[in-house]
């Protein structure tokens, strides 16, 4: 029994590859163990029996996949599943009976189905459906009576279908193939225009290649004075126009549209240059061509154009693939901005002129979590599955699948951010599923040792839905319910900011797409890591950091038996404590110069301690503390700012800080007014005032939070680099004619720990 196969293989290969001085790009990481398998089932034995089920034409539109299928009693008719056995029945049976509707050309767009179909009376013409049996009709007959028109790339223009239909064969004045319109209901049509006029039902214009941009459907057709050009139709005659006739000698092929950056871009030959990169916004003059990719001709007589037949495939943000000749390099991958300058090769995956894309191999490009994944060749892995961002460093193989010859990828999805796709890597088809990376790159199925037929994959109400022969069945409709998509969220890391070995708790939620996962949660980044086990998909830990700064915390889920792995990563900061002690030289008390003057008079900067109170004249002390904290990083986020200042003794009795009803604290981002103490500090206006604070003496010290004045923290060199307070009490006195001040150490003090501190907690961005 295969195991899966793939997960021991980039290892092996890694060392073969190495030995082999390959490079290093090519050096695969290993890739998940044991991933969660795909539940499988038959959704319904529809024609049972070992013949099994025929079918055609599978689309997928809101929550069913649409097919035509024979049940061996209605014939092939308009059927639907929802991945359920009761959802899965016939739609309409078209043509009554026996017989065959034969529905072909399924398409969505929009919310509607739309098909070709032949009720046994009006031929083989367009029709709708919107998955009701009443709801699915015949649109229009467009060649009357039993006469065939059929159905031709459908489109809408809001909510207008634009399309192909013929009515040839029909009496005369038949159009032949020409641009139709349908509205709402849907139940007649009406001949947009005649564009190939004369033909007599002989010809037509055969619109081909319809595509909506910019409130249009732009189109290539024919007519027999211009041959086959761009043309475009807002739905009505006079709407429906020639953007340009690019190739005045012929067809100018135009083919491959695409639209990025407000433009539309296809290829076509202007019978100069050959096939080659081209743009439109609509008009004749902003038709041109961006670049002639492969120039130059075959050197005969007439000269042939060389042509690097550009071929889209997706658009990642600012950048459009695809791929194209340059005459130096085969069929590679090739990328446009939408300008000359921004269109260039992005890697020569196959080196020389051999071409990564061959024309043999079934094509796979799609989109998956911002990079291009798709098949390309080379000549050391040969056909095997890439990735790429639009940079020639960063396109690389992403695994290879099969060490042993080619990966061939049949059918794809997209669904929840997911790519699952059917691949043969030399034992079977299986069901695979990718989110762009090795780990996340995996086998789902285990299904055919045998060597049975996987045929198609469509997303259905989170299922994936597929035709498989079991080998007693025949041919029948099966689904894989693939492991769950995941989402982890760190939804609180309590407190960020911290402090160094402070204990911080982490609370995750793991939501899944079905249901709700099982197993646990690492948390990782800290310098004391945690685990969670979820309850109901929740749960927290706690983790330690001990040294300060920016930190990256990343929950990562384990999955579980049905659920896949998911990560999420929360930057945290783990703050800085930086504590500024008083300058001697700058601090220092001022008294008022009478009782109610507001200004200073006399000072003392050389004393030990401060003053706060007032003296027997009822004169009100203050005093200066001085901070130089133009050591912080001007980038530094302040969280906390507190003031210490240590009690001396008081003067007078009782507790002054009662008595003067509080501290109050007046932060100056700068100087009050030079670095040095001076009068005028006194009354100097303040940029931040907090207060008051009743605050109780503890431990012989005063601490008073200034969070709210950490704006006005000086982080710079400007004015000295000092953060300067002017510390009082609320009352300037007491008005006991009696001196009642409160003594505290100074930037003077004897001992330094006894000085004033200003303490900073912070961290960087």
């Amino acid at each position: 029994m295969k195991t899966r196969v793939f997960r021991f293989f980039s290892i092996v290969m890694a060392i073969i590859l190495a030995a082999a001085g390959l490079p290093a790009q090519f050096a695969f990481a290993a890739p998940m163990q044991s991933p969660p398998a795909a539940t499988l089932s038959l959704v319904e034995d529809i024609t049972p029996g070992s013949a099994g089920t025929s079918t055609a034409g599978e689309v997928v539109l809101g929550n069913a996949v649409y097919f035509s299928l024979d049940d061996g009693s209605h014939g092939y008719e308009l059927w639907k599943s929802d991945g359920t056995a009761a959802g899965t029945d016939i739609v309409k049976d078209i043509q009554v009976g026996a017989n065959s509707g034969i529905p072909y050309n399924l398409t969505a767009r929009g919310n509607l189905l739309l098909f070709q179909a032949d009720d046994g009376t009006n031929g083989t013409e367009p029709w709708v459906s919107d998955g009701t049996e009443a709801g699915t009709h015949l649109i229009h007959d467009v060649n009357p009576g039993s006469n065939s028109s059929g159905l031709s790339g459908p489109a809408l223009l809001g909510s207008d279908l634009i399309f192909a239909g013929s009515d040839a064969g029909n009496a005369p004045p038949d159009k032949g193939t020409e641009l139709w319109k349908s509205s709402p209901p849907y139940t007649s049509a009406v001949l947009v225009k005649d564009i190939n006029t004369g033909s007599d039902g002989v010809d037509g214009s055969y619109p081909d290649q319809l595509f909506p941009f910019n409130g249009a459907v732009y189109f290539r057709a024919r007519d027999a004075s211009l041959g086959e050009e761009l043309w475009k139709t807002d739905g009505t005659s006079d709407g429906t126009v020639l953007v340009k006739d690019i190739r005045a000698d012929g067809d100018s092929a135009v083919s491959d549209f695409a639209e990025f950056n407000g433009a539309l871009f296809f290829q076509a030959d202007d019978g100069i240059n050959g096939a080659e990169l081209w743009k439109s916004d609509g008009s004749t003059s902003g038709t041109q061509m961006l670049m002639d990719i492969f120039p130059g001709d075959d050197g005969n007589l007439p000269p042939n154009p060389h042509s690097s037949i550009p071929n889209f495939i997706a658009s990642i943000g600012n950048t459009l693939f695809f791929t194209a000749f340059d005459g130096s390099h085969g069929n590679e991958l090739w990328k446009t901005d939408g300008t000359l300058a921004g269109t260039g090769l992005v890697k020569d995956i196959r080196d020389g002129a051999s071409s990564a894309f061959v024309n043999t191999d079934i094509p796979f490009f799609t989109v998956v979590n911002d990079q291009l994944l798709f098949l390309a060749r080379d000549d050391t892995l040969g056909l095997e599955l890439w990735k790429s961002d639009g940079t020639e460093a960063g396109t690389a193989p992403l695994t290879e699948l099969n060490p042993s010859g080619d990966t061939e990828v049949y059918f794809s999805a997209e669904m929840n951010g997911l790519i699952y796709f059917v691949a043969d890597i030399g034992d079977g088809m299986e069901i695979w599923q990718t989110d762009g990376t090795v780990n996340g790159t995996f086998s789902l199925t285990d299904i055919n040792g045998a060597g049975g037929t996987i045929y198609g994959l469509y997303p259905v109400n989170g299922d994936l839905l597929f035709w498989y022969d079991d080998g007693s069945q025949g041919q029948e409709l099966w689904k894989a319910i693939p492991p769950q998509v995941t989402t982890t969220t760190i939804t609180t890391d309590t407190p960020d900011p911290s402090k160094p070995n402070q204990a911080v708790s982490v609370s995750v939620t793991i939501n899944g797409s079905r249901i709700t996962p099982t197993g646990t949660v690492d948390i990782s980044g800290a310098d004391t890591n945690c685990q969670i086990t979820l309850v109901g998909g929740a749960g927290s830990c706690t983790v330690n950091f001990s040294t300060p700064g920016k930190k990256t915390l990343t929950a990562t889920y384990n999955g579980d038996a049905e659920s896949l792995t998911s990560s999420d990563a929360e930057t945290h900061q783990v703050t800085t404590t930086q504590t500024y002690n008083s300058s001697a030289a700058q601090d220092g008390w001022a008294l008022e110069s009478t009782e109610i003057s507001g200004k200073g008079g006399t000072l003392n900067a050389a004393a030990s301690t401060l003053r706060l109170g007032d003296d027997a004249a009822r004169k009100q002390f203050r005093s200066i503390l001085s901070f130089n904290t133009s050591s912080l990083p001007d980038n530094a986020v302040i969280t906390k700012v507190t003031l210490k200042v240590r009690r001396h003794s008081v003067l007078g009795g009782g507790n002054p800080v009662g008595m003067f009803q509080g501290f109050v604290v007046d932060i100056r981002k700068g100087v009050f007014g030079a670095s040095a103490l001076q009068a005028a500090d006194f009354q100097t206006t303040a940029s931040k005032t907090l207060g008051p604070f009743n605050t109780a003496l503890s431990g012989g010290w005063y601490s008073l939070n200034l969070s709210n004045g950490k704006a006005y923290i000086n982080k710079l060199a400007v004015g000295g680099g000092l953060t300067q307070i002017r510390l009082r009490f609320k009352l300037d006195d007491n008005n006991n004619a009696a001196a009642n001040f409160l003594n505290l150490y100074s930037g003077n003090a004897g001992g330094a720990s006894s000085r004033p501190q200003l303490i900073l907690e912070f961290h960087t961005p």
